[in-house]
């Protein structure tokens, strides 16, 4: 369901807000490395946000450089070298954590992820009464309940 969509759900009736967790995964794997991400890790001088955020998820999500380089491509002309100075780019942006880039860790961020949001899912059900749709990296909750959330 895309996010406009999402802003006309009712649940019993009433009004919600989608809460979500901004840079999961970045989050998670500076954690997992005991640091804190500076700023918005998607954010670098000279590149489109997006094509950052894809590539950073794409470095979480390779095995090796040369399947990063070929998978990031595509978004960014195809050009090769351009592939590889935004890689060198994002490894220099995020050095606290580059050894982690096409590593693979990805899948173990989306297991982080995914016993996060069951025990969010739990917390907010079981424990709170509260009714919750959840959206992906987002939990969607009645207006009211949100700060409860």
């Amino acid at each position: 369901m895309r996010g406009i969509d999402r802003e006309h759900l009712l649940i019993e009736g009433g009004a919600t807000v989608e809460l979500d967790y901004q840079m999961l995964h970045p989050r998670l794997l500076y954690a997992v490395a005991g640091q804190k991400p500076s700023g918005d890790a998607y954010t670098m001088a000279g590149w489109n946000r997006k094509v950052c955020k894809r590539v950073f998820n794409i470095l979480l999500n390779t095995g090796s450089y040369p399947e990063a380089l070929g998978a990031i491509q595509p978004y960014v002309g195809n050009n090769r070298k351009t592939a590889a100075a935004l890689i060198a780019a994002m490894k220099k942006r995020h050095a606290a954590v580059a050894d982690a880039f096409h590593s693979g860790i990805g899948l173990r961020l989306q297991n982080l992820d995914a016993e996060m949001a069951k025990s969010v899912l739990r917390d907010l059900t079981v424990c709170a009464g509260i009714t919750v749709l959840p959206v992906h990296d987002s939990f969607v909750v009645r207006k009211e309940q949100k700060y409860a959330a």
